[in-house]
């Protein structure tokens, strides 16, 4: 294996790894993502993620994840059609939307092939 040093401001490094840790990353382990993943499709990539999401993304699910462990914005469980009937008892509070629209079957379908399609 071989070693390499680079060399960058302090500020910068302490501000990569603050970022990195909010995604309990390393840098040396992200570096040696980016360099593996530069010599295998031999070109820089775009955007950088482990698993192939955007750093966005990461980060909602992050949030969602540490929502559910403390019990914030959790529902369910749900079996059959059970989640479709929790949906359309959902009311919008606010006055200032114009329409609730009702969950069918259908849009239930539609969210699938869209998810199932990325």
């Amino acid at each position: 294996m071989a070693t390499i040093q680079i060399r960058i401001d302090e500020k910068t490094k302490k501000a990569v790894q603050k970022v990195l840790k909010k995604a309990d990353l390393d840098l040396s382990g992200v570096l040696r993502y980016f360099l593996r993943d530069i010599a295998e499709e031999k070109k820089i990539p775009r955007i950088v993620t482990i698993n192939g999401m955007t750093w966005e993304e990461e980060m909602g699910i992050k949030k969602a994840s540490e929502e559910a462990r403390r019990g914030i914005n959790v529902a369910g469980p749900f079996e059959g059609d059970q989640v479709i009937e929790y949906l359309n008892s959902l009311k919008c509070k606010s006055s200032s939307k114009k329409s609730t629209k009702k969950v069918t079957k259908n849009s239930q379908e539609n969210f699938k092939r869209r998810l199932m399609a990325r």
